[in-house]
């Protein structure tokens, strides 16, 4: 045999055999994958693991070809002992050290699991344990040491969010005598169930899952120095019904406290940042937070606190504030939380009312809120102060410079909105308000305030004021006002500026008391100087236009005490007395005319159907006057008495036009009744005397004046019968604006003239009859007449017992203005013999 032929057969041989060992190796193999290596194999592996911490047991490990040890069902323990079971696989691929196991040396070097399911305690040991559950886990534990253990990459799903892991561990011996505490375990336990039961209030998109990355490094024989870092991030996420875009938080957690050292998210444009942390154990933390969301919403929805009810923000709210907080539990269901910070709101509203800017420092506890150094600012005024929000009560101390109307949102009275509506101020108003109180949260209506105001250049019911002060108290029923002092603005004021009077009038109050639901005012001790006019339009404007027809040329003294009332029919209980001193003129209309009054005093009293004005004195015409009016509003009837004396005639004569009442006085009375301003509901009665004066200067007997004059002439004269005939009087009575006499009487040493009639001054026509009887000197004068009236005497004398001579008749009748005066046949007076035409007159007498 040849050597090359010794070659080729050696050749066939070691393939032959090397073509053996293979197929052995790979039936081998094939036959340890799928019956597994025998028990000392496997124990052998667990050995092996538990250098590096790792305590398992497992069903099967099989060999794969590719990718070594296959470890199935493998549980995880906590100690060697391995009665505490922490985890468990389906299977996780084992890798070794190829090198050394050919020296017979097994040496683990990486564990790869894929697609497994991890359960893993939170609690080590403990049955009720809350458990983790992670799916599609997928990565590899590189072993790297005896108790030392990293990973690079590992992954899986919890609850839906992707989970990233590296983290790089290891252990000491473990210490002999450590006893875990079992309170701190029960504790631990709780907190890990009610965390994991609030993270169900999480959801998000399923295809925007969010991505959680943590990273552990640390002796876990010393939990304390375990490091476990966590970012978190997640483009939609929700807290029940709370979105939140952008989310990134970024923290650790050490042990049983976790730690957000960075949390941000928007919700609609608006951003927030947060840092808090949180002690499992305790269920509790801190944080510090700077957000511009909608703090409202943010409160009612994430924690189910309603908080600033009644406010609404359209602009932008900014927050920045400390707080803590508890979590809810079985055992206490309710979020404790507390806040402090400071916070600044634009163009926002409360309840409609619109304000411009809120800045304030804020404290929140568990509903309670507390702000300080309030600042808002609204286009007509300034609140400061502060406000605490306690059991459903809100207390305030504020200085306002807020117009009446942005208080609207807490009045319910409507009589309460229309009074405060009547306040108007302008860009030169100015509003200085402390108030102190308490509002119903439930029911902002109901309140009460106490303070003191201070108010310049305003109006109510169009008077304007240009300052006033006082104390109130407020209620939601009542408003009570003292020690009031307000200033009046008489510049654009009418009768100011006809007359030059002073721009401006004080008047001082103990105290006005409104109620709202009896609908009435009560004032107290009311003074000063001041048009009363404007004074009354305050309170009760119909009777103010009234008095605009007094025409004050000066501010009088006034006084007013009593009850304001706009209740209607029996429940009305107006009872208001105004009085007045007038040192300065006053010009009231009196028969088409202006009459000048001075030194006039007067009460007025306001009841519910009528006006009384009282004790009514003046002077005017050179005389004095007095007397009481009073008018009923409803239907303008009126009724009243005047009494007058010593009024010049030379003074009337001016004010009306009158001509030749260069003298002579005065003096009556008149009481009267009447509706509206018609004459012919005129009635009543009265007196009239003239002194010193010229009977046939008064123009209504002017005419009558020719007649005479025929009578006396040629042997007396006109001028010696007007200086006769200087006094005259009489009574009458007004009937439907018909004025009746029946003993006027005009007597002289020589002259005697009566007269009876009537004036109506509806139709402004008139019908008297004037009886004239002279004597003396003046009684020759008729001996030419005694031949034809000789008939006539017989007459007389027939009706009148008694020889008379000088008697004579006269008639005027027509208008008032002009009346035609004409003889009469001589006709019997009314009272016959005893009527004052027949006696013999006193020396230079006033009959009254």
């Amino acid at each position: 045999m040849s050597f090359r032929r010794l070659i080729i057969r050696l050749r066939v041989f070691f393939t032959l055999i090397v073509v053996a060992a293979i197929v052995s190796g790979v039936g081998a193999l094939v036959y340890l994958h799928e019956k597994g290596l025998t028990n000392a194999s496997a124990e052998r592996v667990a050995h092996e693991m538990e250098r590096y911490g790792l305590f398992v047991t497992f069903d099967h490990l099989s060999v794969h070809v590719l990718n070594g040890l296959t470890a199935n069902n493998i549980r995880f323990y906590r100690t060697k002992e391995r009665q505490i079971q922490i985890a468990e696989l389906p299977a996780i691929v084992i890798h070794v050290d190829k090198t050394k196991l050919m020296r017979g040396h097994l040496k683990i070097n990486t564990i790869s699991i894929t697609d497994a399911k991890i359960a893993v305690p939170l609690v080590r040991g403990e049955a009720d344990s809350p458990t983790i559950n992670i799916a599609n886990v997928n990565g590899a534990i590189d072993l790297r040491g005896n108790q030392s253990v990293s990973t690079t990459g590992l992954t899986g799903y919890y609850e839906g969010i992707k989970v990233s892991i590296n983290c790089n561990l290891w252990r000491d011996a473990p210490k002999e005598d450590f006893i875990p505490d079992p309170e701190a375990k029960k504790n631990r336990i709780a907190a890990y169930k009610n965390f994991l039961e609030q993270l169900k209030q999480w959801n998000w998109p399923a295809e925007s899952p969010p991505e959680l990355k943590i990273s552990i490094e640390g002796n876990l024989s010393e939990p304390s120095e375990v490091d476990f870092d966590y970012i978190f991030t997640a483009s939609i996420l929700n807290y029940k019904d709370y979105p939140m875009a952008d989310v990134y938080l970024e923290g650790d957690w050490n042990q049983s406290l976790v730690t957000l050292d960075k949390f941000e998210f928007t919700h609609q444009a608006k951003r927030c940042k947060l840092t808090a942390d949180l002690d499992l154990l305790k269920n509790s933390g801190r944080f510090k937070l700077d957000s511009s969301i909608h703090i409202q919403d943010f409160a009612l929805k994430v924690f189910g606190k309603k908080i600033l009810q009644g406010f609404s923000a359209a602009g932008k709210t900014q927050i920045a504030a400390n707080g803590s907080y508890l979590l809810p539990s079985a055992s206490n269901p309710k979020l404790d939380l507390k806040i402090i910070g400071k916070v600044s709101s634009s163009d926002f509203s409360f309840r409609g009312a619109s304000i411009d800017k809120l800045d304030s420092e804020f404290s929140w506890n568990n509903g309670d809120l507390y702000l300080d150094k309030i600042s808002v600012n609204h286009r007509r005024g300034k609140l400061t102060g502060r406000i605490i929000i306690k059991d459903q009560r809100i207390r305030y101390k504020v200085r306002s410079s807020l117009p009446a109307q942005v208080y609207f949102p807490f009045i319910k009275s409507d009589k309460l909105k229309t009074e405060l509506s009547k306040l108007a101020f302008d860009g030169q108003s100015f509003i200085d308000l402390h108030a102190n109180g308490t509002i119903n949260q439930d029911d902002v209506t109901d309140w009460e305030s106490h303070g003191n105001a201070e108010i310049r250049n305003f109006s109510y019911n169009d008077v304007p004021v240009s300052y006033a002060k006082g104390n109130y108290v407020l209620t939601r029923e009542t408003a009570d006002v003292k020690d009031i002092t307000a200033t009046f603005d008489y510049s654009d004021y009418p009768l100011r500026v006809t007359y030059k009077g002073p721009k401006s009038g004080t008047l001082t109050a103990k105290s006005l008391s409104f109620v709202w639901k009896n609908k009435n005012t009560t004032i107290t001790g009311l003074r000063g100087s001041a048009w009363p006019a404007p004074v009354l339009r305050l309170f009760a404007p119909s009777i103010a236009d009234h008095l605009e027809s007094y025409k004050f040329n000066y501010p009088p003294t006034v006084s007013c005490a009593g009850v304001v009332s706009w209740a209607k029919n029996e429940t009305n209980n107006m009872k208001l007395r105004v009085g007045f001193t007038s040192t300065g003129d006053i010009h009231y209309n009196f028969l088409k005319e202006d009459i000048t009054l001075s030194n006039t005093k007067g009460q007025v009293t306001i009841l519910p159907d009528k006006v009384q004005i009282n004790s009514l004195s003046s002077n005017t015409c050179a005389g004095y006057m007095s007397g009481y009016l009073h008018v009923k509003p409803s239907d303008s009837s009126y009724s009243g008495r005047f009494q007058w004396d010593s009024l010049k005639l030379r003074h009337i004569s001016k004010t009306y036009g009158l001509k030749g009442l260069n003298s002579g006085t005065l003096t009556g009375s008149f009481t009267f009744r009447g509706n509206g301003s018609k004459v012919s509901s005129l009635n009543g009665h009265g007196n009239i005397a003239l002194a010193n004066g010229d009977l046939f200067s008064v123009p209504l007997f002017g005419p009558l004046s020719s007649l005479v004059d025929s009578v006396v002439n040629p042997l007396s004269n006109q001028q010696i019968l007007h200086e006769q005939a200087r006094n005259f009087s009489c009574n009458f009575s007004t009937k439907n604006g018909i004025f009746h006499t029946r003993d006027l009487a005009s007597m002289t040493a020589s002259t005697t003239f009566t007269g009876e009639g009537w004036i109506d001054l509806n139709k402004e026509i008139l019908d008297l009859t004037i009886r004239m009887n002279f004597r003396g000197m003046m009684g020759l004068a008729e001996i030419p007449l005694k031949i034809i009236e000789l008939p006539l005497q017989a007459l007389k004398k027939i009706l009148t017992g008694k020889e008379v001579k000088g008697l004579k008749q006269f008639r005027g009748t027509g208008k008032i203005s002009k009346p035609n005066w004409r003889f009469a046949p001589f006709l019997p007076p009314r009272d016959g013999k005893d009527d004052p035409i027949f006696r013999k007159p006193p020396r230079a007498e006033l009959v009254k």
